[in-house]
Formats: structure tokens, sequence, C-alpha cells
């Protein structure tokens, strides 16, 4: 229900998407990044506190980290994230040129001017997202579903609130975060860690705001 809860108004806001796709833009002040942090790292430490209220921080993969590991791990989680998107990015245009359909897709990586706020902006936001995100939907709302009798479901229903709390960037662009969130998920369900997952999804945010920053 946490998940729901983050993502509701997100879904709601975010069904301009559809026909009006946006993108993020991390050229923020330094007040409004603050609030966006915060307010983006909320629902993970409420998430956190109800985890280690009833025990379940191991569980969840919140058990104390080794560095090695977690660089490690996290950098395959990483090169995952980008092979899916590759992939994605392959079979669309296979698509396209099938049907004949050469109606630009959505562009989430549009041009940022690389200012310092903007390069700020988008380390916070990366890195920010790739906390909150993980432990919210990955750590918590996998857990959870798991307590409740869904193992099946766990895998799954996170993972689908997840990829929708991003309709506002496109209809495009829910295959590309589906299919970058699949091997997070599968990471998470074969290693039961998060923090590895936080660091190739924090990665995988920056060198996409890169590729923004560079065009």
């Amino acid at each position: 229900m946490l998940a729901f809860a983050v993502a509701g108004p997100g879904l709601v806001i975010g069904l301009r998407g559809i026909s009006e796709p946006t993108s993020v833009n991390p050229d923020l002040s330094a007040l409004t990044l603050l609030a966006t942090a915060v307010a983006a790292l909320g629902p993970a430490a409420l998430a956190l506190y109800l985890l280690w209220r009833e025990g379940s921080l191991a569980e969840a993969g919140l058990s104390r980290p080794r560095v090695g590991a977690v660089i490690g791990w996290g950098l395959l989680a990483f090169l995952s994230c980008v092979a899916a998107l590759f992939v994605v990015g392959i079979v669309v245009v296979i698509v396209q040129q099938a049907t004949g359909h050469t109606t630009a897709t959505s562009d989430t990586t549009s041009h940022i001017n690389a200012t310092a706020g903007a390069i700020i902006g988008l380390l916070v936001i990366s890195i920010v997202a790739g906390v909150s995100e993980e432990i919210t939907y990955r750590a918590y709302g996998i857990t959870r579903m798991e307590q409740a009798g869904w193992p099946r479901a766990a895998l799954v229903v996170p993972w689908m609130v997840w990829t929708a709390q991003h309709l506002y960037e496109g209809p495009i662009a829910l295959l590309v975060v589906g299919a970058v969130g699949a091997p997070l998920v599968l990471f998470f369900k074969y290693r039961r860690t998060v923090y590895p997952l936080i660091v190739g999804h924090a990665l995988y945010d920056i060198a996409i705001f890169a590729i923004a920053l560079s065009r």
C-alpha cells in the first residue's frame, strides 16, 4: 500500500504524458532541489522505519553491506539496465521499420543546458531516485507482498507500479522503464540485497542525464 500511496499522485499527474511527454529538468534552485529530495526520500524513510520496527531489514535486503560487493554488483546492475535499454531500442526500431511507422518516439533525454546547477541537480536527483525507489519498490514492496503470501505477484506488482509512475515521460518511456526495471527485480530476487540496486539505478540515471547534457 505504501508503494501505491507514493505512486498515486505521480500516476495522476503523469497521465498528461500520454499526449504531452515531458522529461525531468535537473536545473532547479537550491531550495526547490532540497524540497524535491526531501519529498522523494520521505517514503523510503517510512519504509525503512516500518521494516526496522518489525525486524525485517535483513529480509528486505538491508543487512549490513560489504563495500566491495556493493560496488561490483552495482556495476553489474548498471550494465544490465543499459543492456535492457539497448534491447528495447532495437525492438522499437525493428517494429517501426516493419510497420513503416517513422514518428519520433518520446524524447526522454531532451537537451539540458550544462550549467553548474544542472550538473548538481542531476547528481542529486539520480542518487535520491536510486535510494528512494529501490528501497520503496524493491526492498519494501517486494518484501511486504511476500510476507502477505503473494510471492509471485511480489515480483510483478511493485515493478508495474514503479513503471507506471514514469508515465509522464510518454508511452514509449514505459517500455524503456519497464525493461530497465526487470533486471533490478530479478537481481533483488536472487541476490536479496538492495544496495547494489541503488548504485546501479543511480549510475543509470546519471548516464541518461549525461547523454542529455552532451546533446
